[in-house]
């Protein structure tokens, strides 16, 4: 193409430089892409980890929720047992209440002098 050498080589490293000038744009631009995809992933990586950290929140508060759900039913079942214990006490006051409003009126003698011998209680409901 040229006859001398020295316009030959002086033309090929302009072409040479600037081919690579043109290769070392296209390796930026590549790079600068891959950076970009690599942030992207990054941030997605960084996404799932909070969203597998949350999801792990909530599958440990659910277990939580159920344990104190759980304690909750005991203790109503307990605070029943109680209730009605005390309905029963109360009625029992009231029954031993009724029982000193009774005064004795009359015991009857023993129906026989052996070991083992009855006698009669009279009372009468106070006024």
């Amino acid at each position: 193409f040229f006859t001398d050498t020295a316009t030959t080589e002086i033309y090929t490293r302009g072409i040479v430089g600037s081919v690579r000038c043109v290769q070392e744009t296209a390796y930026r631009l590549k790079f600068t892409e891959v950076q970009k995809e690599m942030e992207e992933l990054r941030v997605k990586l960084t996404e799932e980890k909070l969203k597998l950290q949350r999801d792990q929140m909530i599958v440990v508060l659910e277990k939580e929720r159920d344990w104190y759900r759980e304690e909750l039913d005991k203790s109503e079942a307990r605070r029943k047992k109680i209730e009605a214990a005390h309905k029963k006490m109360q009625v029992e006051y009231e029954e031993a209440k009724e029982d000193r409003d009774l005064s004795l009126i009359h015991i009857s003698e023993p129906t026989r002098p052996l070991y083992i011998s009855y006698a009669v209680f009279c009372l009468k409901k106070k006024k």
